[in-house]
């Protein structure tokens, strides 16, 4: 297995199960909505500046309208949706669970929209997921079986995350992840910002509250460029793998963070977890997401993209992206 792949599958894990202890901790100084909108205005305002400076490749001419649709599935939709969850009744544990079935869910779309089987290899990995997620947040779920119906929140989560990172994966192979998410949360901002100021919140001004606000924005940030790299790099069915155990490390982190302690349970959902990641990355291909953009036949991956682009927007090499 390519040791550079593991080690990105493995930051990115980290990094992503990172928010949601760091997440639990800013929302007791800001309410959900508006927690999620600074954070996507922080993320653009640091971003863009970067983007732009280093040059980094943007969508061809003929691939923004799918960039901006996979933008706003990705951060807007994913974000949005598990913090209006949340917000609505929906315990933490309960909304990570469902957003982490992301893999069977972009299997199964990734099987509709290619029309193409993708083994059994692949469908035990997604099964082992699968199961790692249910055991992980099994206690969770039992302590909160009530999730009544803002579970359509973190559903429309779950399937924004999915669909998003499909089409990522297929049409926007040439575009670099930090540019992605640039795109991603400026396009999700103005939704953001609309459902903030359209909803009771508050914002506290204590220097703790805007401490965990810059820590969770750059947190997001690193954990959606990372998986957008990942996503890029082997393609969006490989890259959703990693949330077969990104449930049970958040778990393990909220012990010292907000004195969640874990239990046995999620031991044995990071060793599913780990089992399922593994078995994908041992059959991944460097470079996939580009293949499924060639396959896809995208503006932003043809000849042409690539002449108007330059070396930024050829085949990736297996890198964070930051």
């Amino acid at each position: 297995m390519n040791t550079r792949l593991l080690a990105l599958s493995a930051a990115t894990v980290l990094v992503y199960a990172a928010g949601y202890p760091l997440g639990a901790l800013a929302l007791q100084g800001i309410s959900p909505f508006w927690l999620i909108a600074l954070r996507f205005v922080l993320t653009a305002a640091l971003l863009w500046p970067v983007v732009l400076l280093r040059g980094l490749a943007l969508p061809a001419r003929g691939a923004w309208l799918p960039a901006l649709s996979a933008g706003l599935l990705v951060q807007g939709a994913q974000f949005l949706g598990a913090y209006w969850a949340m917000a609505h009744g929906v315990g933490a544990g309960v909304t990570a669970l469902v957003v982490a079935l992301n893999p069977a869910v972009t299997a199964m779309l990734s099987v509709a929209v290619t029309r193409r089987g993708i083994g059994a290899g692949a469908w035990l990995a997604v099964a082992l997921a699968a199961a790692a997620v249910a055991v992980a947040c099994l206690p969770r779920i039992l302590e909160n079986p009530a999730v009544g119906p803002g579970v359509v929140g973190a559903l429309v989560g779950l399937f924004g995350l999915a669909g998003g990172s499909l089409i990522q994966g297929r049409a926007l192979g040439g575009v670099h992840p930090l540019a992605f998410t640039a795109i991603g949360v400026s396009a999700s901002a103005p939704v953001a910002l609309g459902l903030a100021a359209a909803t009771p919140g508050h914002v506290s001004a204590a220097p703790g509250a805007c401490v965990l606000l810059v820590a969770l924005t750059l947190c997001g940030l690193a954990g959606t460029t990372l998986y957008a790299s990942t996503v890029r790099t082997l393609g969006a069915r490989t890259a959703s793998l990693q949330f077969a155990l990104i449930p049970a490390v958040a778990s393990v982190m909220s012990w010292p963070l907000v004195g969640e302690v874990p239990g046995v349970l999620t031991g044995v959902g990071l060793a599913l977890g780990a089992a399922a990641v593994v078995l994908q990355l041992r059959t991944a291909r460097p470079g996939a997401g580009v293949i499924e953009a060639q396959n896809g036949r995208s503006p932003s991956s043809s000849s042409r993209g690539k002449r108007r682009r330059g070396p930024a927007a050829s085949a990736p090499r297996v890198s964070s992206g930051l």
